[in-house]
């Protein structure tokens, strides 16, 4: 990607890169629960035989509370006093109605989940971007996804596009694409929304992403998305070949035959 990013200015492309560095990581197993004291089994313990101790004479210990001459009151011939309650509630009258404002408060909006707010974020990160180009004039844009990033891509603009298909002014370039596993993203689907010119390349890889890479392209090409194509390339290694290399002259060529400027209508986007 950085040696794309060098090379592109060289031909009249402007470029803007965006980083994804803080994947969301599947979450740590939950430590096992502690065994509470009730559900240990039973510990025998072996020692010598204790003796029983010696009753206390509870004679001893009783002491007459009632003093000489003082009698005791019963309780059940107490005079009640004249501010009885129920001559107070007469007095109050009927107690005024309150509002129910527990039921006028309307229930909170559910937080959003740990992964939806991370699908979010990664998206708005695409969003931004992009409008950032439209700020500084640039309408005719060519996103470049590399790896997990095309997830993001597909998913930006989808949305920024609302439906519509065959937008003028937007192209997208995949190499090694992947579909994100957690949270699980369905970028074979995302991809084939898109009706848009499309460059999906494919380098070096295992058999498992030959496989991926073969059931992407069935999955768009099914949608008959005519400006679709998947190119396979051995792996390049710009710290060797340098910003010229077969993929970056690769892009460029079809930049130029399927991205070149175009006029459009930018009231209408």
């Amino acid at each position: 990607m950085g040696a794309l990013r060098e090379y592109l200015p060289d031909y009249g492309w402007n470029t803007l890169s965006l980083f994804f560095g803080n994947y969301l990581q599947l979450p740590l197993p939950a430590p096992e629960p502690e065994i509470s004291a009730a559900e240990l089994p039973p510990i025998d313990i072996a020692g010598d035989a204790i003796e029983p101790i010696t009753p206390i004479d509870e004679s001893l210990l009783e002491q007459d509370e009632i003093s000489e001459g003082e009698e005791e009151i019963d309780q059940n011939f107490v005079d009640e006093p004249s501010d009885s309650l129920g001559e107070l509630a007469d007095e109050l009258g009927e107690l005024p109605t309150l509002a129910n404002e527990a039921a006028d408060v309307k229930p909170d909006e559910q937080p959003l989940s740990v992964e939806d707010e991370f699908l979010e974020s990664m998206q708005q990160r695409v969003e931004d971007g992009l409008r950032q180009l439209n700020t500084l004039g640039q309408f005719n844009l060519v996103i470049v996804a590399y790896g997990l990033s095309a997830n993001w891509a597909a998913a930006s603009l989808n949305k920024r596009f609302e439906g519509r298909e065959g937008v003028p002014g937007y192209s997208l370039v995949l190499i090694n694409a992947r579909a994100n596993q957690y949270p699980a993203v369905d970028l074979n689907d995302s991809l084939a929304q898109l009706k848009i010119p499309m460059l999906d390349i494919v380098t070096g890889q295992s058999s498992i992403d030959q496989r991926r890479a073969t059931q992407r392209r069935n999955a768009i090409t099914r949608k008959q998305n005519t400006r679709y194509i998947q190119i396979q390339l051995p792996a390049v290694k710009s710290s060797l070949t340098g910003k010229k290399n077969l993929i970056t002259r690769r892009v460029r060529g079809w930049l130029k035959s399927n991205a070149a400027g175009e006029e459009v209508d930018v009231t209408s986007r």
